[in-house]
């Protein structure tokens, strides 16, 4: 565990010095048909406390003629080692546990299509595990429209309606598959010359059984520390109107269902660095 924190640190570190690196900020540099964001969230502390949170997002968008391909991956991932110490017969003795307290990883692809100025259509497939929330693995294939609401120099509305098909496997070993009804709305506005506030809300509804609604909710502000890099605090929500049970059993004993938390909440101070 300790090599794989190092590989991260060093990771960050080199990453965020290519960044910063003047040839990669040349001006009048052929325009790319590609972007790429990735956005770090990092804290590590050892000696009497030892602790390691770890966050990472990374967006790559490339365009193919008039359409745009995006793939999102994110990954979180917090560990906790507690020290328990005693006088043994008077012999000192320690002990270490170390413990995983939340892990998460997701990765989308969408591509984009316009049919007009505002309008678009979308293809999406996705993946996404979070065992803390009782999932193994979810998968969904989807597709819809998108629109424009509004963009100018200060701010931008965009929205997306689809269908979709959602696969999923938990860690009680049960599983489920339904169709789904998504809908998005993104939105940025400028706040200053260096600094914006961006929000984006998700809500998914599944088709099979409509009280089971789902919905993620993102609301941060970034600003830029140079053309490369930028500084961001956002606040995120996962929501689960019928979150994930579990049938726990102890032979000689009635059986106890047990249900996942309806809420996950992050609050989250990090590093973007556009390449």
């Amino acid at each position: 565990m300790k090599f794989v924190k190092a590989i991260t640190i060093a990771s960050v570190l080199v990453l965020a010095a290519s960044a910063a690196l003047p040839l990669l900020a040349e001006e009048g540099a052929e325009e790319r048909s590609w972007s790429n964001i990735t956005e770090f969230s990092l804290i590590n502390t050892t000696g009497n406390s030892e602790t390691f949170n770890f966050a990472i997002a990374n967006k790559y968008t490339k365009n193919l003629g008039k359409a745009t391909m995006a793939i999102n991956f994110g990954a979180l991932r917090n560990e906790t080692t507690s020290r328990f110490i005693e006088n043994s017969g008077g012999v000192l003795v320690t002990d270490e546990i170390t413990q995983t307290t939340a892990e998460s990883y997701r990765l989308t692809g969408q591509y984009n299509r316009p049919i007009t100025e505002r309008l678009n259509w979308y293809a999406r497939a996705g993946w996404y595990r979070d065992e803390f929330a009782g999932i193994d693995n979810s998968y969904s294939l989807g597709g819809g429209l998108g629109y424009l609401f509004f963009t100018d120099d200060t701010h931008t509305l965009k929205g997306e309606l689809g269908l979709g098909y959602v696969q999923e496997k938990y860690v009680s070993g049960a599983d489920a598959d339904f169709a789904e009804l998504r809908a998005f709305l993104g939105y940025d506005r400028k706040l200053g010359e260096t600094s914006k506030l961006f929000a984006e809300l998700e809500v998914l509804e599944n088709l099979d059984e409509t009280s089971d609604v789902r919905a993620n909710g993102l609301l941060g502000v970034s600003a830029s520390l140079s053309s490369r890099m930028a500084l961001a605090v956002s606040y995120g929500l996962k929501y689960d109107a019928e979150p994930v049970t579990a049938l726990l059993s102890d032979p000689g004993f009635p059986d106890i269902l047990y249900e996942f938390d309806d809420l996950d909440t992050i609050l989250k101070a990090s590093l973007v660095i556009n390449f």
